[in-house]
């Protein structure tokens, strides 16, 4: 769901000049502005915010004194990265529920990022960058929470030659603006309509 969230996708008809000529109907249209705000490449913020990992991550399974939790595994994490988390009260609670790997995993240096996210994504966390450049600090939201609802204003904006990046962070929102000339607006809407299920995350 988050590998290409595309929350805002502006449709620029040309077969249907009127109903571009009345962009007010864009719910997004006014987030546009906040968005240019960005002034970094998102490829730049990406890598000042995600750093390579010192070495490889151990999820170790069957140690009773160290269960394997969601926790645990931001906690090793954090280590390897120097990545600083804060979470509110109620996403506390879900990071305490167990990691249900079927034996130990050691994860390559190279594949800590992506095997990061993936577990969070499989454990519905997002993450939500609260600094885009200093100190790296980034806020860690269950999506079974009402925080939920927050996080779509703190997504990070993708340009047109940017969107392989969002395959790369399945467990952060990001925002495209796709422009399809030839299509009819209202007939490609009603088709995203059944596949949108969540607009805060999709």
């Amino acid at each position: 769901m988050l590998n290409l969230a595309l929350v805002a996708a502006l449709l620029i008809s040309q077969a249907a000049p009127a109903q571009v000529a009345a962009p007010a109907a864009d719910p997004m249209a006014a987030k546009q502005p906040e968005k240019a705000a960005q002034k970094r490449p998102a490829t730049q913020i990406l890598k000042d915010l995600f750093p390579p990992a010192t070495g490889p991550m151990t999820l170790v399974v069957g140690d009773a004194e160290n269960p394997l939790t969601y926790r645990s595994l931001v906690r090793q994490y954090g280590e390897l990265t120097g990545q600083f988390f804060v979470v509110k009260e109620g996403t506390g609670g879900m990071l305490g529920g167990a990691l249900n790997l079927d034996r130990t995993m050691t994860v390559p240096v190279k594949e800590v990022q992506s095997v990061f996210e993936r577990l969070l994504r499989h454990g519905e966390f997002a993450l939500k960058p609260v600094t885009t450049s200093g100190a790296r600090i980034i806020e860690l939201t269950s999506l079974a929470t009402n925080a939920r609802g927050n996080l779509r204003a703190n997504s990070i904006y993708l340009s047109s030659d940017e969107l392989h990046l969002a395959g790369q962070h399945p467990a952060l929102l990001m925002t495209a603006v796709v422009t399809l000339p030839h299509v009819d607006v209202r007939q490609l809407s009603n088709s995203l309509r059944t596949m949108i299920t969540d607009a805060n995350t999709q």
